[in-house]
């Protein structure tokens, strides 16, 4: 409900995260990539000054460039990238957390652009469809000795996870929608859910192609383990009663599965 100029005024009072937006805008991380095997290498070389602080000009064009909503999304984005999945101690197991989470919640955007039902905060709900995983390793992961091998505690974690998670939806005022995907897009019958939660079960399904690519050699065994427990394919009759419950035809699916293969993991993950 803000206007712009409110949106630049809240931006300026926070300078580090509107360096953060302002560098992703110039580097033209802002949206999805073009290439969907490219699951490795370097993210995108920036084309200007990365570093300048960003005026309040600036800040304005950013919000015109990206809309309201844009904006917010990417501020949750690089919130959650800072404050959920971030774990000294667990590098690589946070970065596949944030990886499956940020292509959920474009995947998310996708669908929603091929379906007549009116979608509430696809995106963050896409974003923080996990985000209960994020908190409670970085929770494991606070002692000045985190563990080593973190499979023991996997269970336990999964058991948490979605506790943790509602509280931060809760915490960070998503709609009630927005809070029931979270809580329920692994329900086995979708069809009565709301569309949101359909939603992010469907974008997880189409999620799993770009977590299977990533390169395991490079990945540590807790970082493995998390890549499987938070990547697996729904069962038929889910990814049915959310189409059903979207009014996803053959045709629309069709599209949507297109568009998907137009998502770059490389530059999602260039902040």
């Amino acid at each position: 409900m803000a206007s712009f100029d409110e949106a630049v005024t809240v931006l300026a009072g926070a300078p580090l995260l509107a360096g953060r937006i302002a560098r992703r805008v110039r580097m033209g991380i802002v949206g999805q990539g073009t290439s969907p095997g490219a699951v490795a290498g370097d993210p995108p070389k920036p084309q200007t000054g990365p570093s300048k602080k960003p005026d309040a000009r600036e800040l304005k064009q950013i919000a015109l460039r990206l809309g309201l909503i844009g904006l917010r999304d990417l501020a949750y984005e690089l919130s959650a990238g800072a404050l959920i999945f971030h774990a000294p101690g667990a590098r690589d197991s946070m970065r596949v957390l944030r990886r499956h989470s940020l292509v959920v919640a474009h995947l998310s955007r996708i669908i929603c652009k091929h379906i007549s039902i009116d979608v509430d905060e696809p995106f963050m709900a896409g974003l923080l469809h996990d985000a209960g995983w994020g908190l409670t390793l970085r929770e494991v992961c606070r002692s000045e000795e985190p563990p080593a091998n973190l499979i023991p505690l996997i269970s336990a974690m999964d058991a948490v996870h979605v506790a943790a998670t509602r509280r931060l939806a809760k915490d960070w005022l998503l709609s009630a929608d927005a809070q029931s995907a979270l809580e329920n897009h692994h329900e086995p019958d979708l069809a009565k859910a709301p569309p949101v939660a359909a939603v992010v079960a469907l974008a997880q399904d189409l999620s799993i192609p770009w977590i299977r690519g990533l390169d395991k050699s490079q990945l540590s065994a807790n970082a493995q383990m998390l890549a499987t427990w938070t990547c697996d394919a729904i069962p038929v009759g889910q990814r049915e009663s959310a189409r059903q419950r979207l009014r996803i035809d053959t045709e629309a699916w069709r599209r949507i599965s297109l568009a998907a293969t137009t998502l770059d993991p490389r530059r999602l993950m260039g902040s």
